[in-house]
């Protein structure tokens, strides 16, 4: 399992918004049911994907499995499938 921590500070800050967006948008999901699916609330969604800030490992773990990726994927320790050139 990846230690999302240490993932987590070799981020860089944007990253992680651009990549809830790019994942949310792929299956063509509104922020208001990628909540739902994970359990959290609608703004703080909307603060993850329009901020340079880092979700808690529960909420990226949460996300992670309503976005059907992994928190690797999310914090760009890998790449998605389908991304390659």
């Amino acid at each position: 399992m990846t230690n999302a921590r240490a993932v987590t500070r070799s981020t860089r800050a944007g990253d992680l918004a651009h990549r809830l967006v790019a994942a949310r948008s792929a299956l063509h999901l509104t922020v208001e049911q990628v909540a739902d699916r994970a359990s959290i609330h609608p703004n703080y969604l909307r603060y993850l994907e329009s901020s340079t800030g880092l979700a808690s490992e529960t909420s990226l773990r949460a996300l992670a499995v309503a976005l059907e990726t992994s928190q690797a994927a999310l914090l760009g320790a890998i790449e998605p499938a389908g991304s390659a050139p």
